[in-house]
């Protein structure tokens, strides 16, 4: 199962890349009224390795971590018993800013956010 599975995800990653409309519907996806849904996968498969996800018994990941100075963003694929986790999201400010009561951080934690996809596995990849 676990084979099938990432070659869907690879499936879905080429299928995001290319812009494959008639495709996307194998994972119930439709470019036109997911936009927001389908740049935020592009950007997890342009920063995660398919190819580099590591495994500890039934569970695998491949998750990256950026400060750009600003924010910490995070992304990453996940794979455990029963499903496919993939996320991103801005998850706090960047390790340079004070703390927010020191008056030196103009951070504003209103823009965090995390968006999450699960996928179930099953026999047949998946779902």
């Amino acid at each position: 199962m676990r084979v099938k599975a990432l070659n869907d995800l690879k499936e879905l990653k080429r299928i995001i890349n290319s812009n494959d409309k008639a495709q996307l519907s194998k994972f119930a996806l439709t470019l036109n009224k997911d936009t927001y849904y389908i740049n935020s996968l592009k950007s997890i498969f342009d920063v995660c390795n398919i190819d580099d996800i590591n495994w500890t018994q039934k569970e695998g990941l491949n998750k990256v971590s950026i400060d750009n100075g600003d924010a910490i963003s995070i992304y990453y694929i996940k794979f455990t018993n029963t499903q496919v986790i993939l996320s991103e999201g801005r998850i706090q400010h960047s390790e340079i800013f004070g703390d927010y009561g020191d008056g030196y951080s103009s951070y504003e934690s209103e823009g965090e956010y995390v968006t999450w996809y699960f996928f179930s596995i099953g026999y047949s990849g998946l779902n």
